[in-house]
């Protein structure tokens, strides 16, 4: 029995230590100005998302993130922002993908790739550190958090680190979720960045390689579908992702009885 419990308890840890690491797309919600909570979720390892135009799958991930778990009075206090880092492809040259908005984005790798990788170097073992699965709760005032780091304490808010051109308007990876509380979703787009010329002076426009939509249920949590096999231009109502998410959680259910 001790046996069981020794090799339970090494499962979990091994879990959680599998978290925040580069190569995972990792959600990051937050409230206030910077004196607030930030809520952090790994939403797994997106390996597949290594060239642009890629297609990999619709994911559906649900955790406790809510309004108390940010200490946020309403949505409208409230940011949402997606970012992937690693160092280790295109031959050691790196990439990055961030969300965006659904018009498009721009970024200067060349210039600011520094940017997001030192930052997200500093944020990922903070959150590995403090998580408990693949969830986390940081002060944004903490000298690990995202905010401090990718928005750099509040002076470039949205811009991974400098990573994303702040002259281009609307240029930002950040969406606000007041949304949630009139439409009940917010969409972005996910952004491909690779190959980085460091040195280059000209911005490298990211490539839309999948569709992020943030939902909220019934009980205040969020929902990230993220669909990289048909990235809509248009939004799908919420109760269509809701209806198709549960559809999916059934099929992985039979997927193990059957196995």
């Amino acid at each position: 029995m001790l046996m069981m419990v020794a090799l339970l308890m090494l499962g979990v840890s091994g879990q959680a230590m599998a978290a925040f690491n580069e190569g995972d797309l990792i959600r990051v919600v937050y409230s206030g100005t910077g004196a607030g909570t930030e809520y952090a979720t790994d939403m797994g390892n997106y390996s597949s998302l290594t060239a642009p135009n890629s297609t990999t799958y619709l994911n559906d991930t649900t955790d406790t993130v809510s309004l108390s778990a940010i200490g946020a009075a309403s949505w409208s206090n409230a940011n949402v922002s997606y970012f992937i880092v690693s160092s280790t492809l295109n031959g050691g040259n790196g990439a990055a993908w961030t969300s965006g908005p659904t018009t498009g984005a721009t970024a200067a790798p060349g210039q600011f790739w520094a940017g997001i990788y030192n930052g997200a170097s500093t944020v990922l073992p903070s959150y590995n550190n403090a998580a408990i699965g693949n969830n986390v709760t940081l002060l944004q005032s903490n000298a690990g958090s995202y905010w401090t780091n990718l928005n750099a304490g509040g002076y470039a808010v949205g811009t991974m680190g400098g990573f994303l051109d702040q002259n281009v308007p609307g240029n930002t990876a950040e969406a606000n979720l007041a949304a949630l509380s009139t439409t009940g979703y917010v969409n972005q787009m996910l952004y491909y960045y690779g190959s980085t010329p460091d040195g280059s002076t000209t911005d490298i426009k990211g490539t839309a390689v999948a569709a992020l939509e943030t939902l909220v249920n019934a009980n205040g949590q969020l929902i990230t579908v993220l669909d990289a096999q048909n990235a809509p231009t248009t939004p799908i109502p919420a109760a269509a992702y809701l209806f198709g998410s549960g559809l999916l959680g059934l099929f992985g259910l039979r997927r193990k009885m059957v196995a």
